[in-house]
């Protein structure tokens, strides 16, 4: 049964849920102060979702029952000293992503770091509000992709792949963003047919640049290239004959993509 009261009235109860928990009573100094200081972000976070009734219930449930463990797992290691005010201009719009995405474990991690980091005095100022809606235009596969990816500081080889006629006057592009990496759902190796669109997406964001003027010297660096599927079915696909090139690139993070790397915990 759909809860009929007020959003308002719903945020208040969620509130003093998290008041009254188990979880802040006995967590001493940290944790009490840092749920305690995101009560009335919570508020503010929610109050929007009073024109968007679909999943309140759920959220509403999530945050009575589950938030204050999860979060005092994220904030557990900061001194009390170094506990601040989350920028409600950055919490309250996380929170308010957190009520739509708990239930998808990816993305429900990157939020609670956010929050956690900007809670932290050391890692505040790293916590920029536009990684809230970077978070929200990722999909959970992506999500975790993503994370595998923007983890490493330095060059990651990547690849497109070419038709050449055999006169050498044009060609035609096959793949693109070709990466050496696997992500999986449920234990079961998922499709890669959209990671180039993935890569472009992080790019649009910021987070990465693709630049195929350049390419890693070591031969070994792209010594995975051939036994990749996408590059064997390419080659199958070659009905007229023509030659498979390999342009070589590199991946890497930006400036911005390592402060978002290291406000949602996925660098330390």
């Amino acid at each position: 049964m759909t809860d009929k009261r007020p959003m308002e009235h719903v945020a208040e109860i969620i509130v003093d849920k998290i008041k009254d928990s188990e979880d802040v009573k006995e967590s001493a100094d940290n944790l009490g102060k840092a749920l305690l200081v995101t009560t009335t972000a919570i508020k503010n976070a929610l109050l929007p979702l009073a024109a968007l009734n679909y999943g309140i219930e759920k959220a509403r449930q999530y945050f009575e029952t589950k938030f204050s463990g999860e979060l005092s797992e994220k904030v557990k290691e900061i001194p009390p000293e170094d506990i601040v005010d989350p920028k409600p201009y950055i919490a309250a719009p996380a929170l308010q992503g957190l009520a739509f995405t708990h239930e998808e474990e990816s993305l429900k991690e990157l939020f609670l770091n956010l929050i956690a980091a900007s809670m932290d005095r050391k890692k505040s100022a790293l916590a920029h509000p536009a990684f809230v809606e970077i978070i929200k235009q990722l999909d959970p596969l992506e999500a975790r992709l993503l994370q595998k990816i923007i983890s490493y500081n330095g060059l990651i080889p990547v690849v497109e792949l070419h038709y050449e006629k055999p006169d050498k006057r044009e060609r035609l592009t096959a793949y693109r963003h070709l990466l050496n990496v696997d992500y999986y759902e449920g234990g079961e190796k998922q499709s890669a047919a959209n990671v180039p669109a993935m890569v472009d997406n992080w790019v649009r964001l910021g987070l990465v640049v693709v630049d195929y003027s350049v390419s890693i010297p070591a031969d070994s660096a792209y010594g995975w290239v051939e036994e990749r599927e996408e590059f064997l079915s390419v080659s199958q696909q070659n009905s007229e004959g023509h030659k498979v090139v390999i342009s070589r690139g590199v991946l890497y993070r930006t400036d911005f993509g390592e402060n978002f790397s290291a406000a949602v915990g996925v660098t330390r």
